[in-house]
Order: structure tokens, then sequence, then C-alpha cells
């Protein structure tokens, strides 16, 4: 029987009908040539044929292969299929339109049936391949590449539960030597606690990795001299691998060193965190056991699991520590110790076996005290495990869980934890920005706040807030989004304390206590500390705790106090910092991250059935080949470099592309299409032609004003006019951002209001080089800016901290004049004064238009808040 198969010649891809191959080519950037040559469908008529008996894949079922083993299988297609590349492909005098294109050919459907394929002869020489499939490709890299730290599958039983658990799992000290061995890290690692400060005097300590915390400095105390301390960190969080069927989860957990910087540890693309276990998820919800012994049970299965994971980390393996060899062949003594298990506060309570809810897995404090600005007695590992063992000897089960209820802990008897070396479990839990602040308080002060203001008019707020780079517009605005995620918290974050200054229903002890909260968030994620700073983050969170009963007394918190854990976690931030170093070093950000590579893009390579087996399978292979490519690169007298998005660095300054976005501009067009209304005058005396060069964007690249050796963050300012979208269908809005501009020139500082003014970006141009030499200008100009001024910024407002500023004018005129672009400093966003009510006829395109006065908003990005203030 014919089939009729419509594809594109140039890309391959199939169609069902003739007009959606005609759609495919009049818009597909590589096909549009074919539309040029022929109308013609690519209409293929092909015989069915026999499916070769000894082609089949493993056992992993439809996997997605490796690139190599698609081109194989693309070959092993074109040879079966009767078509000749010629038909398919167009030739040199097709595509120089000297002969008339092929695009439909007719076969006959009995001829040419092909019988069987010589692999070694057509695909492998052809191919020059030292594989002839996939399976073969699949068999090299399980037996002939590098070999890595091998899975292990285990077995589970629960007593009165029908049923096997499975657990997966690699020896945590053999990644730890492959972490060392990497090559790729050796400039990167760190082999000692160091200590470094701001002054000779040595009295202002800096914090930011992990080695340079008090915790390295007190672990090294206590290994033998001469020995290496390796940092371990853990982290495991339960997640999905399928959007639709919430039964398909996994339970990863990762291991890195803190020898590692940071600035590469939390990387994906570097691979410094290794996947050692996939821990048994279980579900007693179909059982008869009661919710308070389903969820005890689920707690025993996770140490169980977790004490054969760390086996190898324990105290008796360690005693003599383990021979550690970096890639430039220098051998050490290590002892691995814990020192941070990130988590998210159930995961917390749970590896901690502290009571969910009812205390602080780090500090003794009552259920009543979380919502106190008090810090309890810490917790001690020993101490701990004597309360769970000496409780435990109660008469009833019921008595002793009663018994270590009081002491906010659960009778877990052998967590896994118990003989780690120099291990404190309490001490090794560290903050968590994302759940504790993003997805904790700062969801409950949107929601207190939406409560005092009402949705409609912070919707409406948010709706109206000017564009700016690095900032997204909420259109639609907060309140009807849907399981609002961190990343879309952390954007409401950059404008919430704008939307709400001067709003009904926010006085100003409301303003008071979420600057005060975000003044917390941002001086936590400094990538550097010093006391100082911490000082600042004390200081933030006292201020907050001085104005909360403000949500209470205005009832837009239900509950009488704030006594939940995550708001108690901010006092543990400080002494965290001291201890491991600033908050990157240990944020669930990166865990979350490492879910797509270790669990989701691995779940979606096996066949969906007995998931767990063929996902370690596919990751041992893709870290065989990234170990095998570091050989490689080692064999041919390279430093082996992790495969990288390559970043070119730029210096701090001002960036415009080489060619202008629109030539010979004449001035009426900036006039109206631009808003330059004065642009002549600005201009003067020195108009002596009538067009100008244009561009549309220009490019800032701002540095990091904690760490020099990052890369220059760029941003972006627009000065474009309304226009037609690419392909003339719908229309581009204008967008004129605004600017910091240094009026000081060299002598303003990087850091400071001091000597910068705000102004709004009309024009980008250029002076025409005919007309540069009649002006007789001192110097050599280049790239000009036609801007409109902001009043000078002076006092900060007393409630939100913002510099109040307004539109300039001169003689009842806005203020506007041409300055050189390389005195801008950034972009920023101006909050507008909304005043009770939110004008509805503002909208983000107009409202630099129509409003007056404004607010520096100092929160968009790290930059700008330690920039402005």
């Amino acid at each position: 029987m014919a089939t009729t198969i419509i594809h594109c010649p140039s890309c391959k891809k199939i169609f069902k009908t003739r007009s959606r191959l005609n759609a495919h080519t009049a818009l597909a950037p590589n096909c549009k040539w074919i539309r040029t040559m022929c109308d013609v469908e690519n209409e293929v008529e092909m015989k069915d044929y026999r499916e070769l008996s000894d082609w089949e894949d493993d056992h992993m079922g439809n996997q997605d292969a490796d690139a190599a083993a698609f081109e194989v299988e693309e070959a092993q297609q074109q040879a079966r299929s009767p078509l000749q590349p010629s038909a398919m492909v167009p030739n040199e005098a097709t595509c120089n339109g000297r002969e008339d294109a092929i695009l439909a050919v007719d076969t006959f459907p009995e001829a040419g049936r092909v019988l069987q394929i010589d692999d070694a002869a057509h695909v492998k020489h052809k191919l020059d391949l030292s594989y002839k499939n996939a399976r073969a490709l699949h068999q090299k890299i399980n037996h002939k590449l590098p070999g890595v730290t091998p899975w292990r599958r285990s077995v589970i039983q629960i007593s009165g539960i029908n049923e096997e658990f499975e657990l997966f799992m690699r020896d945590p000290v053999e990644c730890i030597k492959e972490l060392w061995a990497n090559p790729a890290y050796l400039d990167h690692l760190t082999y000692a606690p160091e200590r470094r400060f701001t002054d000779e005097g040595k009295v202002e300590c800096i914090y930011d990795e992990l080695m340079s915390g008090d915790w390295s400095w007190e672990a090294q105390t206590l290994l033998p001299d001469g020995t290496t301390l390796v940092p371990v960190i853990l982290s495991s969080d339960k997640t999905q691998l399928c959007q639709f069927r919430g039964d398909k989860t996994a339970y990863p957990v990762y291991l890195t060193i803190g020898n590692i910087s940071k600035s590469i540890r939390h990387k994906p693309s570097f691979h410094t965190q290794k996947l050692i276990g996939y821990l048994p998820t279980v579900s007693l919800d179909g059982t008869d056991i009661s919710v308070d012994s389903a969820r005890l049970t689920c707690a025993q299965l996770f140490h169980y699991a977790m004490r054969m994971v760390t086996s190898s980390l324990r105290a008796g393996p360690l005693a003599n520590g383990i021979e550690l060899i970096s890639g430039d062949g220098a051998v050490r003594l290590g002892f691995p110790v814990l020192a941070a298990y990130v988590a998210d506060y159930p995961e917390q309570a749970l590896v901690t076996c502290t009571r969910y809810a009812q205390t602080c897995p780090k500090c003794f404090v009552t259920k009543d005290e979380l919502g106190n600005h008090v810090t309890g007695d810490p917790r001690y590992q020993k101490k701990s495990i004597c309360t769970i063992r000496h409780t435990s000897q109660q008469s009833t089960r019921v008595r002793a869980d009663a018994a270590v209820r009081d002491h906010g802990l659960n009778l877990i008897l052998n967590p896994f934890w118990i003989e780690l070396l120099h291990c404190n479990i309490h001490d090794a839990i560290t903050p968590d920005i994302l759940h504790q602040i993003y997805q904790g308080l700062v969801r409950h002060l949107c929601g207190w706040i939406s409560t005092l203001i009402g949705d409609a008019e912070l919707d409406a707020r948010f709706k109206r807030m000017p564009r700016a780079h690095g900032v997204r517009l909420f259109s639609h605005g907060i309140s009807g989004l849907p399981q609002v995620s961190g990343p879309e918290h952390r954007e409401i974050c950059k404008q919430l304390l704008g939307c709400i200054v001067d709003a009904p229903g926010a006085p100003a002890g409301v303003i008071r206590a979420t600057r005060s909260l975000l003044d917390f968030l941002e001086i936590a994620q400094y990538q550097s500390h010093t006391e100082a700073t911490l000082g600042y983050l004390a200081d933030a969170l006292d201020e907050f705790h001085t104005n909360k009963d403000v949500f209470i007394n205005l009832g837009a918190r239900n509950s009488e106090d704030f006594n939940f854990a995550k708001l108690h976690s901010l006092e543990h931030y400080a002494n965290s910092i001291r201890c491991f170093g600033t908050t990157d070093n240990y944020n669930t950000e990166a865990t979350e991250r490492f879910h797509i590579d270790y669990a989701k893009d691995a779940y979606r390579a096996t066949n969906k059935k007995e998931f767990l087996q063929q996902m370690t399978r596919w990751l041992e292979r893709h870290e065989s080949m990234a170990a095998f490519d570091l050989v490689l690169q080692w064999r041919c007298g390279e430093i082996p470099k992790p495969r990288t998005r390559w970043r070119r660095p730029l210096s701090p300054g001002v960036y415009l592309a080489k060619n202008p976005s629109a030539r010979a501009v004449p001035f009426h067009i900036l006039e109206n299409q631009f808003g330059a209304t004065h642009f002549k005058d600005a201009l003067g005396e020195f108009i002596t032609w009538k067009q100008l060069t244009v561009w549309y964007r220009i490019k800032f690249a701002v540095p990091n004003l904690q760490v020099d050796t990052e890369f220059a963050t760029l941003c972006t300012a627009h000065a474009e006019p309304k226009r037609l979208k690419t392909g003339g269908i719908g229309e581009l809005g204008a967008r004129f951002d605004t600017v910091l501009i240094n009026e000081l020139g060299c002598e303003s500082e990087d850091t400071g209001i001091d000597g910068k003014r705000v102004a709004r970006l009309k024009v980008i141009f250029r002076i025409p080089d005919e007309y540069v030499t009649k002006m007789s200008l001192p110097r050599q100009i280049g790239h000009l800016a036609y801007v409109e001024w902001f009043s000078q910024p002076r006092n900060k407002d007393s409630n939100s901290g913002m510099y109040p500023i307004s539109r300039s004018y001169r003689n009842g005129v806005l203020d506007a004049s041409v300055i050189e672009v390389d005195s801008m400093f950034r972009t920023c966003q101006l909050a507008p004064r909304f005043g009770r009510r939110a004008n509805r006829a503002w909208t983000s395109n107009n409202v630099l238009d129509r409003c007056k006065h404004f607010l520096i908003n100092n929160f968009i990005d790290h930059h700008t808040y330690q920039s402005i203030w």
C-alpha cells in the first residue's frame, strides 16, 4: 500500500497537509528559498518496507540518544528509504536557479525494496564511526570510557507494609575524590581555611567563601596537623518528574564540597554537584496506619536510607582520612566533614528530627516564641540524641512520643548523622532565602498588603509602573497570578515598595515594615560581608520587628501573633554567615536548578517504567562522556575547562551598537516622534545640518561592587519611537527610559547618590563627521544624548527610604540638554507617586509623561541597591 509523505526539502520536516508546508516555507528563515524557486509541494510516494530484525535498542526504551546516535539513525533511515539524495536535497544548480527544482518524486510502490542494510559497509564507514547503532554506542560508553562512581541498588522493606522500596546510591567518598581530581577545578580549589581583612590591623574580617567562615577554622583544629579539611555540603529535596502526573516523583540527594569556589559551585554547567542517591518516595495514604504513625514511618525510612547513603562518611571509615589526588598530581590527606545541609524548612525539620512548625531546628524555642525577636539556646547533636533515647525508654509508645514532643523532637532512634565525623547537625542547617523569604515572608507580606490596599488598587499600581531593564511589567497585576513562584516573588519585590507609597490603608508603619524586610532581603544576598554589613542586617530585622504589629492592628493578619518558623529563621542569618560564609554558598535555588539536569531530563530519557534504574544509567553515561572529554583535553596539553556559555569580559562603561538604528533622521521627526521638543534649542548655535544618525538602545556594563573578579552586568536603556514590528504587522510602542547621570564626571563615586541625577533619555545620536571639524571643538566628541532632567535628589523619604524627585523646568519649559553618553552611569526606574488612587488614564507607556512626582526605586537589582543610598 503506497503512502503519501509531504515534507520540506530543506529541513526534512514532515507535514500532514500542503497548506501547512506552505506556511512553514513562508515563515521558516532557513526554508524560505524554496518558495522563491517553486510552489510545488514535496509530495513523495513511498512504499512500506520491512523492519530489520536485527536492529533494536537496549532496555531503555524510547530514551533520547545523544547527537552522534541520532546521526547514525538518520543515516540508516536514509539508507532504508528508496529516495535518492539528489531528489531530496537541492543541488547547486537548483539553488542558483539554472535548473527546475525537483520538489516532488513519484516512486513505484513495489520497486527497490530494501531487504537488508550492511551497517558495517554503509553507515559505519560512511560516517567514519567506531559504532554502528545507538546500542553499540551505549556499550562503548559503558565499557570503554573512563569509569565514574557506579550506582548500587538496594531494597528496603518496612515492617507492617507489604511493599518494597528502592534505594539507588553511590559512594559519597568516591564522588568527593572525583570532584577533587577534576583538573578543571584546579584553579578554584582552596586547601586550607583562610581569613581576609579590610584593614592592616586585621580587625574587620571579610566573610565570603565557606572556607573563610568560623566553622572551617574550628573544624580544622579538630583534625591532625597537616591534613586537609573537606567541608561536605549535602542537599536533598523531593521533586515531581512530570507536570501532569503527581505520582511520578524522585528524591535526589546532592553532594558538593566547600573547597570549590562558590563562583562556580552554584553553576550547573561546571558540574560541581554530584548526585549520590535517589531516596525512596513513600505514600502511605491507602494504608491503615494513622497519620502520625505514617509521618513517623516516613521519617524513619528517610534516616535509614540516608544512613546507607552516607555510610562511608562515618567516623569509623574516616578515622585515618582519605588520600585525595588533585589535578596537578598533588596528594593530600583529607577528612570529609559535614558542614552544611541545604534544605527547605520541612526538610530541615525532617533531617534534624525536630517537630515541624513547633520549634526551631537550630535553637530551643517554643511555638509561642517563634514570633518574638529572640534566639534560644543552641541545640547540640549529642544532647538531642540523648534526649530521644532517654524518652524512648517510657513504658508505652504514646508516653515516649509525648515526652519527646515536650523537647520539640521526633522519636527517631537512629538518625543518619549519629556517627558522622565531627558533625553537629543543628549547626549544619543553613538559611534558605528562596523558601524562607521569597516563598515565605514575602508571600505573607503581599497577602497583608492586598488586604489593606485592596487587590484592585494594588493591581492598578503594578500595571502602571514604567518599564525598565531587568524589571518585569505585571500588565494584569499580581492578584491573579496562580501559584506564584520564587522568581515571580523576586520580581514583585523589585516594585512592591514603590507601589504602596501614599496608598490608602498603608500608613507609615506598613511602609517602614515593608522597607525593612526588603532591606533585610537585599543585604542577606550580599556576596561578601563584614561586621559592618552584618550590623546593617541586624538593624533591618530590628526595624521589621518594631513595626510588624501594624499588620495585626489593622486586621491584615488574621492571627494575633507572628509565631511561624520562617520568621524566626531570620534570627540565625547573621551567625550562619559568620560560620559558613555568605548565603550564596548554600541557597536552595541551586538545588532546585539541579533537579532539571539530574532528575527531570533523566526521566524524559526513560520509557517511564522502572524509571529510576534507567535514570541512573543515563546519568552514568553522560558523566562518562564528560570525563572522557576532560581526558581528551588533558592529553592535548590543555588545562581542561568546563563547557560553559562564553561571555565576553567587558570593562565598566557605555556600549553602543556598531551600526545605528536609523540614518538620516530629520529634526521634525525627532520633535514629533521622539518627543524631543527642544532639541534645536539644546544644540544651540552649532546647528548647521538637517539630519542625524540615531541609535535606539544604549548598554551599560555595571561592575560588581563586591567581587572584582565577577563579570560586569549589562543593562540596557531604550530611546525608541513608535514604529512597526518586523514584518509590518502591528506596532511597537514608544519607550524612553530613565537613566542616572554623573554630573560630576570622574569625581562622582560608584556608591551614593551624591553627584548623580536622573534624566529621561530621548535621543541617542552622533554629529556627522563632516561637521565636527567645522565646529572647532576643543576635543573629539563621541556619541551624544538628548535628555530631559528631573530635580536633584536631596533628602530621603522618611518612611520608604527612597529619594523623591520631580520633573525639572526652566523658565516654564522642560529642562533639557545634550550630554555625552560617557557621563551616563546606568539605567534606573522611577516609581510614580500615585497618591490616594492610581489614575486609571495612566499606563506604563505614558506614566512618565503624565505624572510629575516620582521616587527613585533602588530595589530593581543588587547594583542599584548598593549604588543609591
